[in-house]
Order: structure tokens, then C-alpha cells, then sequence
């Protein structure tokens, strides 16, 4: 894919998230319509450096503290910041434009071959957006 002024802002933001959460970037694609992302959560933050945060872990009904809700909750974060912050940017640029769908799809890789897996899928995206349904000079096509 070569980015336009859009995805340049999209992917900018991308490269910041690490600098605001305890993350590592790992496979990422801007397509026309989407973006496909492998964030890995690396460490646990009770609060953020640049604003005041809820706490983020809570304890169960035995009072042990649970990591599991901290990573949705941290997950949850950095796609709101992410969103919302290429949003701003672009909205510079064409404040008429709508950027995000409300939700996002997420799923938890549990082991290195569906790592390696989803990474390749990232990877061979682009090559199959002729095929792709939401692609509009394929729909005029068929």
C-alpha cells in the first residue's frame, strides 16, 4: 500500500504508542478501509504518566488481583488513543471525513504459530485487496 496524507497520519500515530504505553509494536497494515495491528502489552501500569487513570486493577471477591482485566482495559487505551488521536490529525486535514468504525475486533495470539500465522496474514493483506468485498473499484467491476 502506498499511504496517503491519511495513512501517514494513521501510521505516525502508531509509531507513538509506545512512547504513552507500556507496549510493543509488533505487525501493522493500513489498508484502504481497515488497519491490521499486533500490539503486545509488556508491562502493567497502575497510572499514566500524562493523566490521572483509574486504577486499573481491581481485586476479585478473594482479594487477589487479577492481570487479565488490566491487559483488556490497557488494550481498550491504546486503540481509544489511537483513534481518537488519528482522528484529530486527519480531522486537519478534512474535518468532514468519518475515520473509525465504533468497535474494533480483538483476539488474544496464545502461542507462536498463530503468531506467525496472523503475522503473515498482516503481511499478504495488501496483495489480496483486489479480491477484497469492501473494495469499491471491485465492486464497479463485477
Amino acid at each position: 500500500m502506498i499511504l496517503n496524507d491519511f495513512g501517514k497520519t494513521v501510521d505516525s500515530v502508531w509509531q507513538s504508542l509506545p512512547n504513552r504505553f507500556p507496549i510493543k509494536l509488533d505487525a501493522f497494515q493500513i489498508m484502504p478501509n481497515h488497519v491490521h495491528m499486533i500490539i503486545n502489552i509488556v508491562g502493567a501500569i497502575h497510572e499514566s504518566p500524562h493523566h490521572e487513570s483509574p486504577n486499573l486493577i481491581r481485586p476479585d471477591h478473594d482479594g487477589a488481583h487479577r492481570d487479565a482485566p488490566l491487559q483488556r482495559s490497557l488494550l481498550s487505551q491504546c486503540i481509544g488513543y489511537f483513534k481518537m488521536n488519528s482522528t484529530k490529525l486527519i480531522h486537519q486535514i478534512d474535518p468532514n471525513i468519518k475515520i473509525w468504525q465504533r468497535n474494533y475486533y480483538e483476539h488474544i495470539v496464545r502461542n507462536d504459530v498463530e503468531l506467525f500465522k496472523i503475522r503473515e496474514y498482516i503481511e499478504n493483506n495488501p496483495k489480496m485487496w483486489d479480491q477484497d468485498r469492501n473494495n469499491l473499484q471491485q465492486l464497479q467491476i463485477d
